[in-house]
């Protein structure tokens, strides 16, 4: 009977400890958190998106139909991103793209690290 009882207490301390740790509280904050880290990623890629189709359109030793193709091809990579969040993999994007992954993506590892 005596094991019983220190199982039952080991129990119930084992399920307050874990209830206090994962509170809805806890977890409302970790989202807010998420949510904040998940934005600021968006908008880092987006910066960053405006700093390259800036420079695609300054590039010298480019003529112009280059300048114009590279520009088109960040601005179409770019609305494609802020419509349905695809993530742009051309080469000029794939630092700032690979960084957005590991910082917010929603289904990336910061969202893991995040929760």
């Amino acid at each position: 009977m005596r094991c019983f009882t220190i199982l039952v207490t080991i129990t119930t301390l084992a399920t307050q400890a874990f209830a206090g740790a994962h509170s809805e509280e806890d977890f409302e904050k970790k989202k807010a958190n998420h949510a904040d880290v998940v934005s600021e990623a968006r908008e880092s890629l987006l910066k960053a998106f405006d700093d390259k189709i800036q420079v695609a359109r300054k590039q010298k030793g480019a003529n112009a139909e280059g300048r114009i193709k590279a520009t088109e091809a960040l601005e179409a990579e770019q609305k494609t991103f802020r419509e349905s969040g695809g993530i742009p993999f051309s080469p000029a994007m794939r630092d700032d793209a690979v960084k957005y992954l590991k910082n917010g993506e929603p289904v990336g590892d910061g969202a893991l690290q995040t929760l």
